[in-house]
């Protein structure tokens, strides 16, 4: 005997035969166990099938097939089912029909079983389908449970008198049928097993059976919505709680309305008495507590004493009440102090204190402090002007004046350079923060349009001026190769493998005393930064030779006059590297009662008058006066002098009246022992009557006469002109007049209260002598390095480059 596996008591009875379910086609086997809320499986090969349910089922699948509009349940739908209407129905237009595999797609997703062929739109098969196949065995469901039922169970309630009496709308869900599978255990003995869906299924099809009686309450009621011309509910697919705040708005108002209208159907025009009597105890204690709350935290907000615990106290408040109902409250609340409280609470939490951390300052080293400071007063950053000044106000609040300088470096790279410095040499640099706060400390003026520049600078600047003019078509940017020249200084060094970095391979001679030999290092390497300069201005020179110009003369000498430009300050950094060594060296070793001096002569200055009219503007005389600044070293101690020669009349800027200034300065500090001098490679300076005043006069006193490169390294002579300038304009302001030799003394002593050691002289010098009994040191422009020695003079073209050629 074999029974109808599909068999409920919510239909007739099973009509015919019943035949297996393996004897049909595969196609008909899903459209069937789909319809019934199964997946084909190994258990359902032993199911059984009347002709009834056979011709039901296929009848009814065959119906929902033909449907234009999306047949997908409300419950996993994802479209808005209200937006077009179709022969009456609402819903969305399908494009497609479910496929078994999608049918097992849906279900590994949501649980939910829907038919074979049911019509899906684009939005939902987005939504719907995970991408990949999932199989679903019932033989897996049913492994663990083996629920033996008799046939008087077998009239378990299923939902598909719902789809018989409710199917108002196309979209259709599997029904929840008992199904009883025969099987024979002998020929002679027949027992049935019974395996109920409702008690064997897992707990998706449990789910399935939920959403059945959720929509089954929804449908019902939309339709007492619908009488009172309230507009259906949505059922929601997640948690309100979870949802946008839209989202939640939208809710609670429909709620809210459809609870006054369920009132009124109860009660009609009592429903606020009804909700008043249900829930306005509950918003009367809430109201209570609220307003108990906010009073505490108003009285703790007047009385706290910091405004980070005003803060804090008044984040309590911000996450219930607004800003209206706060300020209500508290008098003289501002819109900052308010929000700024929201959002504590949302960054830190609501009354949680704020977590301050400590930052200790570390103290600065000495020795780091002073290599940055040797750093930032070099002569490649910073050039000393001679008039100026600025005031620097130290911790203590003490002023000082201090001479005007120029940077010509921008902070950033400063500090970029020294970085990159302490790499090399392997130190320890200052905080980055430290830094610029030393730069900002020691103020310098902006690098502008200036006069009286070194020319090296200028010319240098100038052409690359030329050449981003030259080449403007050529599409090239010479910013980065003039950055790398002024990075040229840090990497030049005594020794180096790179030949342009080397100052003894770079400043020597092929042969002869001026020669130096580096046999401790070979020049193999090269750098990039370099190389891509001498590359770049060789292919600028190329391209301006193969281009065709309008004047092509002018625009070649243009070109091969900026590339040698370039080159020769290229030259110059090099060499200014290298004597600034020279005056380390001799300051380092400056020994006790030894002086080092800087000599220069100072720009004429104008005679100027407290009332000056246009007549005295016009035709002035300069007046001639020479700055010396001596540091001398006695005792374990140094101490600086300055000199001032003025002149009375004008006087020419010679051999020697330089030479007679020196020995007066000289001469003027008895303890002196020996004395260096430093000064610029001026004509009045490097010449032979000068070295032979200053050998006769001084005798051994003099010990060394070193030369900087042009216009660097004379900066100390600079700034005490700086000092000077300021405070003759000082004592002009006060009423004075200062047109004269004398009256130029009285006001620079005046104002400095005597810290420089003034002199004017009346100079009357003949020479003529002198010149005739000299003999001219042979290419005296080229030496930059003197040395006095008992066995003669001994000189340099290049400091420490060499053994050095001997003067008799």
């Amino acid at each position: 005997m074999s029974f109808c596996s599909f068999k409920s008591s919510q239909i007739c009875e099973c009509i015919g035969e019943n035949s297996p379910l393996t004897s049909l086609s595969s196609e008909l086997q899903s459209i069937i166990l789909t319809e019934a809320g199964l997946l084909p499986s190994d258990l359902t090969q032993k199911f059984q099938v009347c002709s009834e349910h056979f011709h039901r089922f296929l009848n009814k699948n065959k119906a929902g097939c033909k449907s234009k509009i999306c047949g997908i349940p409300d419950i996993i739908s994802s479209h808005n089912k209200d937006n077009k209407i179709y022969g009456g129905w609402y819903g969305v237009k399908a494009d497609r029909n479910v496929s078994l595999e999608k049918v097992k797609e849906i279900h590994a997703r949501t649980g939910i079983i829907v038919p074979v062929g049911t019509p899906i739109c684009p939005r939902c098969r987005k939504t719907l389908y995970c991408g990949q196949s999932t199989s679903c065995s019932l033989a897996e469901n049913f492994a663990n449970k083996n629920c033996l039922m008799n046939s008087d169970n077998l009239g378990d309630t299923c939902s598909y008198q719902y789809e018989e009496q409710y199917n108002l709308r196309p979209h259709r869900l599997t029904s929840g049928y008992n199904f009883a599978v025969h099987a024979s255990t002998s020929s002679s003995q027949e027992t049935t097993s019974y395996f109920e869906t409702e008690s064997c299924c897992n707990t998706d099809s449990q789910g399935t059976e939920a959403s059945v009686i959720r929509i089954d309450r929804l449908g019902k009621f939309n339709e007492f919505l619908e009488t009172c011309d309230i507009s259906p509910v949505k059922c929601l697919t997640e948690s309100l709680e979870k949802s946008s705040e839209r989202t939640k708005r939208r809710y609670l108002s429909k709620a809210n309305t459809c609870i006054t209208a369920l009132l009124n159907t109860i009660c009609p025009d009592d429903s606020e008495f009804i909700k008043n009597s249900l829930f306005g105890e509950q918003e009367n204690d809430k109201n209570k507590t609220t307003s108990s709350l906010l009073d505490a935290i108003v009285s703790s907000y007047m009385v706290a004493n910091t405004s980070t615990l005003r803060r804090q106290l008044l984040s309590i408040a911000t996450n219930d009440y607004s800003f209206a109902e706060v300020s209500a409250s508290i008098p003289g609340l501002s819109h900052y102090k308010f929000y700024s409280a929201k959002k504590h609470a949302q960054n830190i939490g609501l009354g949680v204190p704020a977590q301050t951390s400590k930052i200790p300052r570390s103290k600065i080293n000495d020795g780091q402090l002073d290599h940055f400071l040797d750093f930032i007063t070099s002569n490649h950053l910073i050039k000393d002007l001679p008039i100026g000044e600025k005031t620097l106000q130290l911790s203590t609040g003490e002023l000082i004046q201090t001479p005007n300088v120029i940077r010509s470096i921008a902070p950033a790279t400063i500090i970029r350079q020294y970085t990159q410095l302490c790499e090399d040499e392997n130190i320890q640099p200052l905080d980055t923060s430290t830094m610029y706060k030393i730069l900002t400390d020691c103020s310098a003026s902006v690098r502008q349009s200036m006069e009286g520049l070194d020319y090296y600078i200028s010319e240098g600047s100038r052409a690359f001026t030329d050449l981003t003019e030259t080449i403007e078509q050529l599409d090239l940017t010479l910013d980065e190769k003039k950055k790398t020249l002024d990075n040229l200084v840090l990497h030049v060094n005594t020794s180096s493998s790179i030949a342009d970095h080397c100052c003894s391979y770079a400043l020597s001679e092929e042969k002869g005393p001026f020669c130096q030999k580096c046999d401790d290092h070979s020049h193999t390497d090269e750098c990039q930064q370099c190389s891509f300069v001498d590359e770049t201005l060789s292919f600028i020179s190329k391209s301006a030779i193969e281009r065709h110009w309008d004047n092509p003369e002018a625009v070649l000498f243009k070109v091969e006059k900026a590339i040698a430009d370039i080159y020769e300050w290229k030259s110059h950094i090099l060499r200014s590297k290298n004597q600034e060594k020279a005056r380390q060296a001799v300051v380092n070793c400056l020994g006790e009662n030894e002086a080092f001096m800087v000599a220069d002569w100072a720009m004429k200055f104008l005679p100027r008058k407290f009332r000056e009219g246009q007549t005295d503007w016009f035709g002035k005389r300069g007046i001639n006066w020479h700055i010396t600044v001596t540091m001398l070293k006695s005792e374990e101690s140094v101490k600086f002098l300055t000199h001032v020669h003025i002149f009375e009349q004008p006087t020419p800027q010679g051999g020697a009246t330089t030479g007679a200034i020196l020995v007066d300065v000289v001469q003027n500090i008895p303890s002196v022992k020996k004395v260096n001098i430093w000064s610029d490679n001026a004509g009045c300076y490097k010449s032979t009557l000068t070295i032979a005043t200053l050998h006769q006069e001084l005798g051994k006193k003099i010990k060394s006469y070193n030369f900087c490169e042009a216009q660097d390294g004379k900066g100390a002579c600079d700034r005490k002109a700086s000092h000077i300038k300021s405070a003759i304009k000082r004592y002009v302001n006060e009423g004075n007049n200062v047109t004269t030799a004398h009256q130029m003394k009285l006001a620079i002593d005046s104002q400095q209260r005597g810290q420089y050691r003034v002199k004017v002289i009346s100079p009357v010098i003949n020479a003529d002598d002198d010149k005739v009994s000299l003999k001219s040191i042979p290419l005296i422009s080229m030496l930059h390095n003197f040395k006095f020695t008992d066995n003669g003079l001994q000189v340099w073209r290049a400091y420490d480059i060499g053994q050095g050629n001997i003067i008799l």
